[in-house]
This record gives structure tokens, sequence and C-alpha cells, in this order.
């Protein structure tokens, strides 16, 4: 029963929001972000019900104020992050430290920035090539979900950092 939910969840990021109609990544990584994790004891096969996302509550509770404010945060005139295969973190989920990679192919200056789930930038760096990978410790971070954007050239990639 969580679909007509997650449904009305969308419906109401998208009134508060017309800017994100047909933005189905952004609109998803928004109701992941603002989530409340929840875990469980319950088990399947090889996946755990202790991490996040789990089986039983996948990412976790939809808090729908969260998302609805975190939907209005977002202006119209944003770029276009893709979640892509050129940007690796692993491992991911993490603990302490995750590597982030980028894919060679892409020459160039690369701007990466790490957001918390408010908007709060908590990294800003830029790696030049043939420097395409960098080290992030996450040990003073609180556990949750984190953005990590990319920025090179035209291009411009996302992909999300789970802390437990």
């Amino acid at each position: 029963m969580a679909g007509p939910h997650v449904a009305g969840l969308v419906a109401l990021m998208i009134s508060a929001n017309p800017a994100l109609a047909g933005k189905v990544e952004l609109i998803e990584n928004i109701i992941e972000a603002t989530c409340v994790p929840k875990v469980s004891d319950q088990n399947c096969n090889n996946f755990s019900g202790s991490s996040i996302p789990n089986v039983v509550y996948g990412f976790g509770r939809i808090d729908a104020l969260a998302a609805v404010k975190q939907a209005l945060a977002i202006r119209s005139d944003t770029k276009e992050y893709l979640i892509t295969k050129s940007l690796k973190i692993t491992p991911n989920p993490a603990t302490e430290f995750v590597q982030i990679a980028i894919d060679s192919a892409n020459e160039g200056i690369h701007d990466i920035k790490i957001y918390d789930l408010s908007g709060k930038m908590i990294l800003n760096k830029t790696l030049e090539f043939p420097l395409i990978s960098m080290e992030l410790n996450l040990a003073s971070l609180r556990e949750g979900i984190y953005f990590c954007q990319v920025s090179s050239g035209k291009n411009h990639y996302s992909a999300k950092i789970i802390k437990l």
C-alpha cells in the first residue's frame, strides 16, 4: 500500500513546484533523501533488514512535509544532473570512507560538490585530469543520504551516498 501514498506525495511535490513535472529522477532523489530511515529485524535471503534500503521499508517512511519543502527549494533554472556510470562511488552504502571516481574518458576539470539533505554544501573540490578520483572521509557525517554532484564542462552527473 505504499504506492498510493508515494503517488500522492509526487502530486503534492509537483503541485508545490510545477518545474518538477517530468523530472522523475529528481523527484525520486528528493523522496529518498527526505524519508525517515527505518530498519527491520526481518531479512530476505542475502538482504539484511538492518541496511538502508531494505526489503521491508525500502529507504524508510516518506515524510511529505520534508519532501514538499525540498521540492519548493529546487529552482527551475538548476542544471539537469544525470545519474550515470561515469560517476562511481564505492562502497555505497558506507560507514567511514567512500571513493569517488570519474570515468577517465571525461578529461578536463571536474567540480565535485557534496550536499546534505537540507541542501547545505559540505564539500566543494576541484579535480583536474589526470586526477580522477578522491577519497571522502564520512566519519564526521551523520547517518543518512547525501548527494554528490560532479560538473565537467557541459556534463553534469549526480549520485547518492548512503552513510550508515
